[in-house]
């Protein structure tokens, strides 16, 4: 049997709804008959939502991850360490995958012509611009993160994975032992945790295919016209308010109309709202009520409700 190809998410309770948009959006723009989209959610979350179809929609139970005693941040979620145990898992009936983070906006379907390259290392992916171009970052020729040194440091939001390399090189129990061993000595250990594993044997995408969204408007988007857009940081695409990007209406609505109401309320930052508010206010002459403060619980959701009403969409269910 001829094995095929994947993009593969995999994410938690918390980034439910913009994982269900992105699998949506990646499979509408599949246009290849050797390719699935894939999504390991919670399986309890399976059972309760509604889906008409459920084809490539995996339980996080099935993926197998070894017990360690970790002691690092606390940002690391169980979601970013199953990604490492995704390729063995799927090795038997994928050869090539495509792992994206939840937090990245895919602009069209050129993304599957990713699986057109050629790739004989255990996986490929963009240099993490921060660590590899900020002179401050590089010690004696090495580049720094936390305690540790490399000659080249990718970000592991967007990879291209040759399954059979990556389990041949047991890349994934080689970066679990870093996990048990590093101690909080790493920035982000479940990303050093695979530079570590897979060292210098990596091969490099194109910065389109994981570009930083805060450089959108900078010279380097009309260098590599982005493919992926990754939101990298505190801030992301489903924020209000958020970094503009091309699909942000469609990703909006998309939320509203499939019941995702509670979760866009959620994720309105309100002191970056009420900072716009006061400027608006403030450039007609007008001085700033004083029940614009961050403690009145209540504007968060006339917020919401004006913010939906924005974007002409009407909510499933509020």
């Amino acid at each position: 049997m001829n094995r095929r190809n994947a993009v593969v998410l995999v994410t938690d309770d918390n980034l439910l709804p913009p994982a269900l948009h992105l699998w949506s959006r990646l499979r509408s723009l599949n246009n290849r008959n050797d390719t699935d989209v894939l999504l390991f959610m919670p399986d309890k979350a399976i059972s309760e939502m509604q889906l008409l179809d459920l084809t490539g929609v995996i339980p996080i139970s099935s993926l197998f991850m070894p017990t360690i005693k970790y002691s690092g941040p606390s940002h690391v979620t169980e979601a970013a360490c199953l990604r490492i145990v995704v390729p063995r898992y799927l090795q038997q009936n994928y050869s090539k995958l495509l792992y994206l983070d939840i937090d990245v906006v895919v602009s069209d379907a050129s993304i599957f012509r990713v699986f057109d390259i050629e790739l004989n290392a255990p996986l490929a992916a963009t240099r993490w611009h921060k660590k590899s171009f900020d002179p401050s970052m590089v010690v004696n020729g090495k580049l720094q993160e936390g305690a540790f040194a490399f000659t080249r440091y990718f970000n592991s939001g967007v990879l291209l994975i040759n399954a059979d390399r990556y389990v041949e090189a047991e890349i994934d129990v080689k970066a679990f032992k870093f996990l048990a061993e590093e101690e909080g000595k790493s920035e982000v250990p479940d990303q050093t945790a695979l530079n570590v594993a897979v060292g210098d044997g990596w091969e490099e995408l194109s910065p389109a295919m994981n570009f930083r969204a805060e450089l959108l408007q900078t010279f380097l988007s009309k260098m590599f016209p982005p493919v992926v857009i990754h939101y990298v940081g505190e801030k992301k695409s489903w924020h209000t308010p958020s970094i503009s990007h091309p699909l942000r209406s469609e990703q909006i609505k998309w939320l509203a109309l499939n019941g995702h109401w509670h979760f866009l309320v959620n994720n309105i930052r309100v002191k970056h709202l009420l900072r716009a508010i006061r400027r608006r206010i403030n450039g007609k002459g007008h001085s700033t009520p004083t029940y614009i403060q961050p403690q009145n619980r209540l504007i968060k959701d006339y917020l919401a409700v004006a913010f939906v009403d924005h974007w002409n969409v009407q909510p499933a269910r509020l």
